[in-house]
């Protein structure tokens, strides 16, 4: 447990480090910000700090610099005590409402020149109404499944064979007939299983379930450049790239951040993802809620030096515009 002052010299090192990447002496903090305690009433309580593992000293005679831990306390009270008045608007209207996640983020990297990265799970729980395949020229189809919660994916798809009208109508049929009710992935997984000796049945249904396989977890991210700007060091910007055009990679950091989240707004140091080449960066994230329910993840990645109150306020900030969108 904290003092109030050591809460206040913990919180004003890690302020002024982000700042300036230096470490932070005792009489800076006491000439800066004319606190009531002496320059060596500050050092005690930093000493302090230090035997809690908060704040350390990088050599001798050196000022202090917040470890790990000491920055999530900083960070975390950040949190608490910041107000949404950023300039982030976009017209979701204009955007059918499968593709707002991915506006959201695309403007999010925009506004904060940031890596901004958003997982869509809107569509996990979503049934299938209906299934409608329409030609669009020769061998070439638009696959449209509409679903209960409003929203629809729709797809084009291209078959070795042309297909004439009744025979399309006939697998349209079939698909209604074994699909209707089920969600994505569950209709993903009968198909998979679906046996058929009939070679245009099972042409169709391959890019089917291509169409199913992609839309239950949708991940974006944009801005990729303003991650690896970070990077001085050619082998790390190497590996950094190869993490992020694996998309499974962000996939499945994005899902195991949104089961991991307390509250709704968090920041997560890289020190504690699971992948060695972002303990430089740090993660700010928030989930996308449904009346409640938790449908998705949008964030920012940035250096560990980034601006937190702009990245927090531009991340609740979208949060709140897809969850509203959603529940409307």
């Amino acid at each position: 447990m904290l003092s109030e002052r050591e809460k206040t010299i913990l919180f004003l090192i890690c302020k002024e480090y982000l700042k300036n990447k230096e470490p932070v002496g005792s009489r800076y903090l006491w000439k800066k910000y004319k606190l009531p305690y002496s320059p060596s009433t500050i050092r005690y309580i930093m000493s302090d700090l230090e035997d809690k593992n908060l704040v350390y000293q990088p050599y001798s005679s050196a000022g202090r610099v917040p470890t790990d831990e000491g920055l999530k306390l900083y960070l975390e009270h950040l949190l608490l005590n910041l107000n949404e008045d950023v300039n982030f608007s976009l017209n979701e209207k204009e955007f059918l409402k499968e593709d707002i996640f991915k506006e959201i983020s695309k403007s999010l990297s925009k506004k904060t020149n940031l890596l901004s990265f958003s997982l869509d799970l809107s569509y996990k729980d979503a049934k299938i109404d209906f299934i409608q395949l329409i030609p669009l020229a020769s061998k070439q189809y638009l696959c449209l499944i509409s679903l209960n919660n409003a929203q629809s994916l729709h797809k084009s798809f291209c078959l070795p064979n042309q297909i004439d009208k009744n025979t399309l109508l006939y697998i349209q049929n079939y698909l209604n007939k074994i699909l209707k009710g089920l969600s994505i992935k569950e209709a993903y997984l009968k198909l998979l299983k679906f046996e058929n000796k009939e070679a245009f049945l099972l042409e169709t249904f391959r890019e089917i379930i291509k169409i199913l396989a992609n839309s239950s977890e949708n991940i974006y991210f944009y801005g990729t450049y303003n991650l690896v700007e970070n990077v001085n060091n050619l082998e790390e910007i190497k590996l950094l790239l190869k993490v992020l055009e694996e998309k499974e990679n962000i996939l499945n950091i994005s899902k195991s951040i949104l089961e991991s989240l307390q509250g709704n707004l968090s920041i997560i140091l890289g020190t504690e993802i699971d992948k060695e080449i972002f303990s430089d960066f740090s993660f700010v994230v928030s989930k996308v809620k449904q009346k409640g329910k938790d449908i998705g993840l949008i964030g920012l990645i940035g250096p560990k030096f980034m601006e937190y109150e702009k990245a927090i306020k531009y991340v609740e900030k979208a949060s709140n515009i897809i969850s509203s969108y959603f529940s409307e």
